[in-house]
């Protein structure tokens, strides 16, 4: 009995954990390089997490580069029709939960092609004119006519997705048969690799 409550109290604290939103901030700046930093937050603000775009040591990347061989998997698996099909399917499902909360765009671009600055920069205009999203935003992106490649300025922003919303997705994309597939492959090539070492 007292075994059946216990399960019961911690689907519930579970469901309400799921319902916790987690919260991503983004913001890249571009000026002789790019630096980009990413901060994601949970519970609250009380457990959070910040990536940044820092150089690593060579230490660091050998054991990056390390873990990469370890669960390393063909590529045909990767790019199979059906397994990118559901990717697709998950991130365009991820992308509808998630709700952006604010997104600053302050750019001077400038492209090896006046042509395509000038698109990209028509688009920019089009997009700032005649669509309004239902979140604050300010977009400027300027063109900068120049023969060579130029980028700088500013991106941030900050969007929000609740767990529980994509569980149902993520349950579906990870008992697919292409995923099945690819984590039986890295299984076998994780098992093979600590069989000959």
């Amino acid at each position: 009995m007292w075994f059946f409550i216990v399960l019961i109290c911690l689907l519930v604290l579970l469901i309400l954990l799921l319902c916790i939103p987690f919260n991503f901030s983004l913001k890249a700046t571009a000026a002789d390089s790019i630096a980009c930093s990413f901060r994601i937050r949970w519970f609250f603000g009380l457990i959070r997490k910040d990536i940044s775009g820092q150089k690593k040591t060579n230490s660091e990347k050998q054991r990056e580069h390390k873990k990469r061989n370890a669960f390393r998997v063909p590529l045909s698996v990767l790019f199979n029709t059906s397994f990118r099909h559901q990717l697709f399917v998950l991130l365009k499902r991820a992308l509808s939960h998630t709700r952006i909360r604010q997104l600053s765009i302050d750019l001077r671009l400038g492209l090896d092609d006046p042509a395509d600055t000038w698109q990209i920069a028509t688009a920019a205009l089009w997009t700032t004119l005649f669509m309004h999203p239902p979140f604050p935003h300010a977009i400027s992106i300027q063109p900068c006519f120049t023969d060579e490649f130029l980028i700088k300025g500013e991106v941030s922003g900050d969007a929000q997705i609740t767990p529980i919303s994509m569980v149902a997705p993520i349950v579906r994309f990870a008992f697919s048969a292409p995923a099945l597939k690819l984590i039986a492959c890295m299984v076998q090539t994780r098992w093979k690799r600590k069989k000959y070492i």
